[in-house]
């Protein structure tokens, strides 16, 4: 368990006193996970239904009902604190046979961050998810072939009491090789899709490239079929070991298996060339993909993409720390982009707290819950404040804004405070001493 006991002592002694009288969670169905195998953890120490328990499991469960939206290549740079149990979610759309490969690197090393990707349904809007995978806390790395065209779902969520910065990497590449010998992206000249005579549409890819050149088998698998068509000329068909589909590879010059024949990556299958129904047209391979109901889409299988990852465009210096909305309201962001789904607006100078960020907006969390990306020129410091007030009578200072026996600090009557944020009928104010919490 690694610094698990250490962090479970410390954590026993913080919250002892409220794990009585506290409603039981149903705790996740077991499995061999690292997250499952912490929250079991959490169990053999009576901590799972301790208050903060309650609240690391539940930001787990939010963070996959209300995630954030991203595109791929993507870059992030995030922070964790000791103080609240938080977890994050990502959700993007991957194609059929692209392939996603994850990295992420922590400040300091020693932190442990669950990453796991979870499969969604059809839309975002769907609430049903299924565990696929989670990160190799050896290279902090995760691989992963999408076998269907959809959204994904991945949640990022440290172990209780740490504090700690992260950088986040998603990027994406094909998950077979490219069919014809220094074959590039620009030498597809033909797309899923296209119109074709006889009302027929385009079930697969047209790569183009000069007669002769060698076809390749783009994984280890077997010849199922070698043929001679007049659609398809000379062909040859291979059963792929990777995913169990069958690959289609038509118009070739000349065919270089047999029937019945393992083949394995970078293995000539044959020749580009222009036999069949495409002798009128230049030399090209056909390429196509079928499974057991059907043709799909071979391109997410095989394009390379360019992966820029973008500076995320922050300072990371204040990352976890309180800033505030300007003198005017602006949108939160469902993604950083500028054309984003806006979740809602916040006031004016509403706290909000710097959790990470990417492309030029922070990502922000607000007193009440509310997360979202912002861009980072509509965040100011809380350093001049909003106003000042002197205190009537002695006020309680509070945790959080929706507190009622959580005081932080009182401030005795006839005292000047300076208010540096608002949330609805409750004001963030700063006392002389430097505390910073919340009175109604």
């Amino acid at each position: 368990m690694r610094k698990y006991v250490f962090y479970l002592f410390v954590f026993f002694l913080l919250v002892c006193s409220a794990c009585s009288h506290i409603q039981q969670l149903t705790p996740p169905k077991k499995s061999s996970t690292a997250y499952i195998a912490y929250y079991e953890a959490l169990e053999t120490a009576n901590l799972a239904n301790s208050k903060m328990g309650k609240a690391w499991y539940r930001a787990g469960e939010d963070a996959l009902e209300d995630s954030l939206r991203i595109a791929p290549p993507y870059r992030e740079t995030g922070y964790f604190r000791a103080e609240e149990p938080t977890a994050y979610g990502f959700s993007f759309y991957l194609k059929e046979g692209q392939a996603c490969e994850i990295d992420l690197r922590t400040q300091p090393d020693s932190i442990q961050i669950f990453l796991e990707l979870f499969e969604r349904g059809a839309t975002t809007d769907s609430t049903k998810w299924k565990w696929l995978a989670e990160i190799n806390p050896q290279t902090n790395q995760l691989e992963f072939v999408a076998d269907r065209t959809g959204f994904f779902q991945l949640r990022l969520q440290a172990e209780l009491l740490t504090t700690g910065a992260y950088e986040l990497d998603i990027g994406l590449a094909p998950s077979i090789s490219f069919p014809v010998q220094n074959g590039k992206n620009h030498d597809i000249g033909g797309f899923w899709g296209d119109p074709r005579s006889g009302r027929r549409k385009h079930e697969g890819v047209d790569i183009f490239a000069k007669k002769g050149t060698p076809v390749l088998a783009t994984g280890s698998g077997t010849v199922s079929s070698v043929s001679m068509s007049e659609l398809g000329g000379k062909t040859v068909w291979v059963r792929d070991d990777q995913f169990g589909h069958q690959q289609y590879f038509a118009h070739l010059d000349e065919q270089l298996v047999t029937e019945g024949q393992v083949v394995q990556r970078g293995d000539t299958l044959g020749t580009v060339g222009k036999t069949g129904n495409a002798r009128n047209t230049p030399p090209h391979l056909h390429y196509g993909i079928y499974k057991s109901d059907g043709a799909v889409d071979p391109l997410p299988f095989i394009h390379h993409e360019r992966n820029r990852f973008s500076d995320p465009d922050i300072d990371s210096r204040k990352l976890g720390d309180l800033y505030r909305i300007g003198k005017r309201s602006e949108k939160l962001y469902k993604s950083p982009y500028r054309k984003g789904k806006v979740i809602q607006k916040l006031d004016a100078h509403t706290p909000v707290r710097i959790t990470g960020g990417a492309e030029g907006y922070y990502r922000i969390e607000t007193a009440d819950g509310h997360l979202g990306f912002i861009k980072k020129q509509n965040l100011v410091s809380l350093d001049k404040p909003i106003k000042h007030f002197t205190t009537k009578n002695k006020i309680d200072v509070l945790l959080h804004p929706n507190d009622i026996d959580i005081p932080v600090e009182t401030i005795p009557s006839g005292e000047r405070v300076a208010v540096v944020g608002k949330l609805d009928e409750a004001r963030l104010v700063r006392t002389k001493t430097g505390v910073l919490g919340w009175v109604r």
